[in-house]
């Protein structure tokens, strides 16, 4: 998944940057989803009560996937191949 929510219940506790670093992508821990493939082994945080009514009531959208760029603007895509064109156009 290579996510960094993962990674940062894999270090909680530790004090430091939420910069993420070599180090941390080399953390041995089973919610570090940089190193282990899949979803972490459990939970990394609970919902709030508006991300769970969020959740039931969603609103109604064509977009179905998105990702943000390198200055943190939010790229949205209906389809995974317009996603797909958006990770090459942003992300790479």
């Amino acid at each position: 998944m290579e996510k960094d929510r993962g990674r940062n219940a894999a270090s909680s506790g530790r004090e430091g940057s939420d910069r993420l670093t070599l180090d941390d992508l080399q953390m041995d821990s089973l919610y570090n989803t940089y190193r282990y493939k899949g979803l972490p082994k459990g939970p990394i945080s609970n919902p709030g009560l508006e991300a769970i009514k969020a959740a039931l009531n969603p609103e109604d959208s064509p977009f179905v996937f998105y990702l943000s760029d390198k200055s943190g603007k939010i790229h949205y895509a209906k389809t995974f191949e317009e996603h797909k064109l958006n990770k090459a156009k942003y992300i790479r």
